[in-house]
């Protein structure tokens, strides 16, 4: 479920909010678009697009669960191929509840680095 809030303060932010578990927030000043395109039923993720004078950069919030999520990195890896197509300035913001310190903890988020 996506509710979008508008705060009325010197400065109006919105938020986006993704199955209860993620959030974004922006300035209502940025030129920002959502990309439901670029949302997969089974990746709890929001992303946005910031249009600046010289350049666009996708901005997206993950959320890995940290019960077993098996496909996780899989669909994580086919959201991304679609992002590059749009732009290379990407961010990732989140939690992917993934010790990149453990042995073969993260084996598939170590493919997914090296295939970029």
């Amino acid at each position: 479920m996506l509710t979008v809030i508008s705060t009325s303060t010197a400065s109006s932010f919105y938020a986006l909010i993704e199955r209860n578990v993620s959030v974004l927030y922006y300035a209502d000043y940025l030129n920002v678009t959502h990309r439901k395109d670029l949302a997969k039923k089974d990746l709890e993720a929001i992303w946005i697009q910031a249009k600046f004078p010289t350049t666009n950069v996708l901005l997206a919030v993950i959320y890995r669960s940290e019960l077993y999520s098996p496909n996780f990195f899989t669909n994580l890896q086919d959201v991304m191929e679609k992002a590059w197509m749009k732009t290379d300035n990407i961010v990732l913001l989140g939690d992917l509840n993934c010790n990149l310190l453990g042995v073969n903890e993260c084996s598939s988020f170590s493919e997914l680095q090296t295939k970029t």
